[in-house]
This record gives C-alpha cells, structure tokens and sequence, in this order.
C-alpha cells in the first residue's frame, strides 16, 4: 500500500513539475489560489469554534466561510467588530486580512505586473507577428548590413526595414550606431528599423515578419558560418539556398525583387537556375551575387587606375546618383526614347543610371535616332608595374584573376606577385629589388 501510494505521490509531483516548467506563470497563481482556499477554510473553522455561543454565524459553516472571504478582499469589513467585545474574532479577521493581501492582493499584482513586463518584452524584442507591408526585409546578417541601413538612411528611405537574423538587437543596434558615428551622419529621420531575432531558415519566423508582403528581400550571406567540407557549395551559400527554397514557400507579391549574396559565382548561377523552376518565385526580380566577385574586380581595377575608386564610391553610394529599375525594355529602344537616364543592363528589369527616380521615365520630345558607329578603342598607355598581393580571402582569386585580364586593356605589363601572410620578410625583399612602379 505503501509503494502504491508513494508511486502515485511521484507521478503527481513529475506531473506537476512538467506542468511548471510549461506554463509557470499559471500554475504559480493557481497554487498562490490554493493556499488562499485552505486559509479561508482554516479560518472559518476556527471561527466556528469561537463562536461558541452562536453570536456570529449561528453556527452556518457557509456563513462563517463567506464572512471569512468577505475579511480577506474587504478590509473595511472587519470595522463592525468591537476590540473589548470581539477580541478573538477581530484578531482572526486580521490574520486573514493580512494573508489577503499578501497573498490575494498579490497574486492580482503579480499577474498584472508580469502580463504588462511579458508585452513590453515581447514589442520590444519583436517577438511573435509583426504586421507590416511594403517593407524592405533583410535576412541574415554580416558586416555589410550597418552600410546597407545607413545608406538607405542616406537616401531618406521611408519604407520599415526589418532585419531577421540569428544576432540579438542590442549587438545589431550598436553596430549600425558605431557605422552611423563613424560617418558624423545626421539625420532628419531615424530609419524606421525593426531587428527580430530567429532563424530565417525557420517558416514560422518567415511568416511572423510578413514576408509575403514585403517589397524587397536581400537574404545575406552568413559569415559566421565555416566554409564545410563540400567543395562544391559553402555552408553559408547553402543556407542561403535553404532560405530561398523557404520563400518559395510563400505567395510574395509578384513585384517582389530579391537579392541574395553568395560567396562564390557558381553558386550565385545554381540559385538562379534554380529559382526558374520554383512556382512561386519564376515571374520575380531575383539576383544572386558573388560580393567577393565583384569586390575583387573593384579592386583590382583601382589597383591599375586608383582614381576609379573615388568614382565607384559615388556611384554606390545612396547619395546623388544612383541605380534604379524599370520595366524590362530593350537598350536601344531606351536611348531612343527616354532622356533623363543612361540604361546599364537588362536583368529581368531594366536598370538605369539616374540622379533621380522620378526622372527615369522623362521621354523626349520626339524620338532620337543616330546611324554613327562606335570604334573600339585602343589600349590605354600606361606605365609598366608590379602588384604585391599578400594573404588570401575569398576576394583574392577574383583579384588576381582581373589584374590578369588588365593585360587586354593597357599596354603596361603587369606583374603579379602573390604572398602567404606569413611571407613578409619575403615580400619585402622582392620589393626592394624590384624595379618601376609597385602597388599593394
């Protein structure tokens, strides 16, 4: 009997601790309830012992218990005792009293204090839906992002920008103040900047930012991530590709433009191969980009002409001129057509360079036409020189790669001389012998 009992003892007690653990809140304040119960059941039996002669509750067991509670949530009621008279039984009301509102009174505070604490928390941290349209989402996040914000600041962007990565809100906020303080930016308007954190790979948390009403997407490459064992593919272009499987899970808006940053080009032609064949995403502007490809041939163009880097910063910066995108048109039919914008590429739009957007669909007065042919130029002359490259990024092959394309464009010969980090002392003798100009 003994086992039984004790067995049943364990399996409530597993129960109810499991029960804690799931929901403490509510199992706190039923048993805070609980124990309120046994005081007023306490109570009102010892106040029918007290009253011995009948004189309060003519010997009603309710009658004692509703008294009892009516001490217990009315303090007042306890005035209609006398002290000489009702000595023992006021000492009673108050004991019950006191408990009251230890316990009841707290109980009622603590449920209020905590359901006001949880939404505050809940708002401030962006926890569960958060409904919002037309907004510019950004999923992931890597040291790109603060610039991305602060150049949509620049441009006083007025859409919400909702970031959903796996880094916490604080550490998000401070990077983009520290980029933002690093310009002496000032600024008529704060971004209207939402930082929810959660896995992007995970539908709920897609779902929970309104992702199928968002106007435009840039899902981010991760660089917390190691590149893996495939050769083929890195970790972080794989989550990226499960992120973009994911969308295709939603109905987004058909203008929907998505952007997806991928460490390595072959990935960015899989994803974009891959995209056709998705039902949700075929008819949507979707641009997967190698950044370390097209860094690496920023700077290795700024290497052999360095005053093209003053011009690339003012072209991708989000001041004065900029990149916009129109309906797909062809290039020719543009330049004949339109006057306020020098068209760049077709890629599911057409992209043009303008100062302004409002400007990209001026047409003409009347139809431009020229018959004049364009000659190829020549190699531009410059003079011979050697590039010391020392260490090795995800940047450094593409780097290399353009210097050694430079060789079709000017006449100079170009020397390319690549280091491990570990190969200063190396590097600084080859320099020190090496003739004519020397760039690192």
């Amino acid at each position: 009997m003994k086992k039984l009992i004790k067995s049943i003892l364990i399996k409530i007690k597993a129960k109810t601790t499991l029960k804690t653990y799931q929901k403490p809140l509510l199992i706190t304040i039923i048993r805070l309830l609980l124990i309120n119960v046994i005081v007023l059941f306490v109570a009102t039996i010892i106040a029918l012992n007290l009253d011995t002669d009948k004189k309060y509750f003519d010997g009603s067991f309710f009658e004692a218990f509703t008294t009892a509670l009516k001490w217990m949530v009315s303090v007042n009621s306890i005035n209609q005792y006398n002290v000489k008279e009702d000595l023992k039984i006021m000492i009673l009301a108050i004991f019950v009293v006191l408990t009251g509102m230890v316990l009841f009174s707290g109980v009622i505070i603590a449920t209020i204090t905590a359901a006001v604490k949880a939404y505050i928390d809940k708002k401030s941290q962006a926890k569960g839906k958060i409904v919002v349209d037309n907004h510019f989402v950004i999923l992931n996040y890597n040291n790109k992002v603060p610039e991305i914000v602060y150049n949509l600041m620049c441009k006083n962007f007025k859409k919400n920008i909702l970031i959903l990565s796996n880094y916490s809100k604080d550490f998000i906020e401070n990077e983009i103040k520290s980029v933002i303080s690093s310009h002496n930016a000032l600024f008529k308007r704060k971004a209207k900047l939402i930082i929810k954190e959660g896995s992007p790979l995970l539908r709920g948390n897609l779902d929970d930012i309104s992702i199928e009403n968002a106007s435009s997407i840039v899902i981010m490459n991760r660089e917390d991530l190691k590149p893996g064992d495939d050769e083929n593919i890195t970790n972080s272009d794989l989550s990226s590709l499960k992120i973009m499987l994911a969308l295709g899970n939603f109905n987004l808006k058909e203008n929907t433009n998505i952007v997806i940053e991928t460490d390595d080009e072959n990935t960015a032609i899989k994803m974009e191969n891959l995209t056709i064949k998705m039902d949700n995403l075929k008819n949507k502007t979707i641009i997967p980009v190698s950044f370390n490809k097209k860094l690496g041939q920023v700077i290795a163009q700024t290497i052999v002409t360095p005053s093209l880097a003053n011009i690339y910063l003012d072209i991708l910066s989000f001041e004065g001129a900029e990149f916009y995108s129109r309906d797909k048109m062809d290039v020719d039919e543009f330049l004949r057509d339109y006057t306020n914008a020098i068209p760049i590429i077709n890629y599911n739009k057409l992209f043009v360079f303008s100062d302004d957007e409002k400007n990209i669909n001026i047409k003409r007065e009347k139809p431009y036409t020229n018959n004049r042919l364009l000659k190829t130029r020549e190699k531009i002359d410059i003079e011979d020189f050697t590039v010391f490259v020392i260490g090795k990024n995800k940047k450094q092959p593409y780097i290399v790669e353009n210097l050694k394309l430079s060789d079709n464009l000017y006449t100079a010969d170009f020397t390319v001389k690549e280091y491990n980090k570990n190969e200063y002392n190396k590097m600084i003798e080859d320099i020190k012998v090496t003739d004519g100009i020397k760039r690192y």
